[in-house]
């Protein structure tokens, strides 16, 4: 399992405090004239409990010291890379936390591919779901192009894989590069509230309109739908409604009548889905949509 040296509990010794205060203080060369009279690697991979469980790492990454980032990754193991904060967060999570491109572009191309889908302990997040979150595209495809695609599916303690999320935050750049990667089974993942990731982009633009108009989420969708025509007959929660009457019952019509024309006709259709079909007609004809194009 990635990232299973926390299990050791390298010894945090009162000897490690004067580097630990040189990264904090973002001073490299007090740092190393320290390092010269202690044991590597232990003190890299050691703990300080009184930072939550941090390595020097993790501390440099939080505070932004891209140099000392720089080159304590050159001293460190693979697994090293790994180790875990009392948080659950490797370094990499604190980086993309920070929203910190240089020191994210240190770490990523050394730690092993399976490192890169950790997940914290606080809600399950790997940080391809922090950067998702976050916004920050630059982040989030420098991740998403090295991760393994099983990856790209992981979901958090909502089940909500990268693409969820950056959906649920209306970022709909990252859902881009996102959707462009994942497999095209991941686009049948449904989150813990029910909603696959085409779900979520018509609620989207449902919950915030005046951000993403019905053109903006259809250009948007149009790539899942290449990718994998069976999402357009997966129900959403509570309702149980395919998407495009889950559209049209969210009186976005324009958005609907785009989905009505992708969706196969069986998926409408009696016996097995004559509810579907008759919900459609329902919305419609109370909204007076019928005939118009």
């Amino acid at each position: 399992m990635p990232g299973n040296q926390n299990s050791s509990n390298y010894h945090f010794d009162s000897s490690y405090e004067p580097f630990f205060d040189s990264v904090v203080n973002g001073d490299w060369e007090n740092a190393k004239e320290c390092l010269a009279t202690l044991l590597i690697p232990n003190v890299l991979r050691a703990r300080n409990p009184a930072a939550r469980g941090s390595t020097a790492l993790h501390i440099a990454a939080r505070e932004g010291h891209v140099h000392i980032v720089k080159e304590l990754v050159l001293l460190m193991t693979q697994e090293d890379l790994e180790i875990r904060d009392d948080n659950g967060c490797t370094a990499l999570h604190i980086a993309v936390q920070k929203e910190n491109v240089d020191a994210v572009k240190e770490v990523v191309p050394l730690i092993r591919q399976q490192g890169l889908g950790i997940k914290n302990k606080t809600n399950g997040e790997t940080a391809l779901h922090v950067a998702a979150g976050s916004g920050n595209v630059h982040i989030a495809k420098e991740l998403a192009e090295l991760m393994r695609e099983e990856d790209l599916e992981i979901g958090n303690s909502n089940n909500c894989h990268a693409l969820h999320i950056a959906l649920l935050k209306g970022h709909v750049h990252i859902g881009k590069e996102l959707i462009a990667l994942m497999r095209k089974e991941a686009l049948e993942i449904n989150d813990g509230q029910g909603y696959t990731a085409l779900g979520r982009a018509i609620r989207l633009c449902h919950h915030r309109g005046d951000e993403y108009s019905e053109e903006a989420v259809i250009e948007m969708i149009k790539p899942m739908v290449a990718k994998n025509q069976k999402i357009l007959g997966i129900v959403a929660s509570p309702n149980d409604y395919i998407p495009v009457v889950e559209a049209c019952m969210l009186l976005k019509f324009q958005l609907g009548r785009y989905l009505y024309s992708v969706t196969p006709r069986e998926a409408l259709m009696p016996p097995k889905n004559r509810w579907q079909g008759a919900s459609l007609f329902v919305f419609c004809l109370g909204a007076k949509e019928f005939g118009k194009s």
